[in-house]
């Protein structure tokens, strides 16, 4: 699955928006199949009714939780909580607002804090027990 994180962060936003709005849609995000490499979604069905679709899940949430971009991540990850059923819905503007350029800026002003890093001057270019030790030194 793939996307860039501005689509992605509007359709998860969207997603738990309605997830909030129709709780009894809530089964689709913990449902365990006996077989988990099928899914009972019939995409190809032109009626809504036998689509199958409230014997699916929503499999797709599960791989954005591992995906590269933190707040993607977190996202996927709240759908569904306690936590997240009891917050106020997304207001959904705010996501789709997002481009690679504002998430970046976003991103560039956490990064702001400098990061103490412990250093030791070489004193020579070569350990004392190498073959090459006193040819070059500082």
């Amino acid at each position: 699955m793939s996307g860039p994180p501005p689509g992605i962060l509007f359709v998860l936003a969207l997603v738990s928006n309605l997830l909030r709005k129709h709780p009894e849609c809530a089964c689709l995000i913990d449902r365990k199949s006996n077989d988990e490499m099928s899914d009972e979604f019939l995409p190809q069905e032109n009626d809504p009714t036998k689509t199958r679709a409230l014997q699916s899940s929503l499999w797709e949430l599960v791989v954005l939780e591992h995906h590269y971009y933190a707040p993607v991540s977190t996202l996927a990850k709240s759908i569904g909580t306690k936590e997240e059923i009891k917050a106020p819905p997304h207001i959904i503007e705010e996501f789709s607002n997002h481009t690679f350029k504002s998430l970046f800026d976003q991103e560039r002003k956490k990064r702001t804090q400098k990061t103490a890093l412990t250093f030791k001057e070489p004193e020579a270019l070569f350990t004392e027990d190498d073959i090459f030790a006193g040819i070059l030194s500082f």
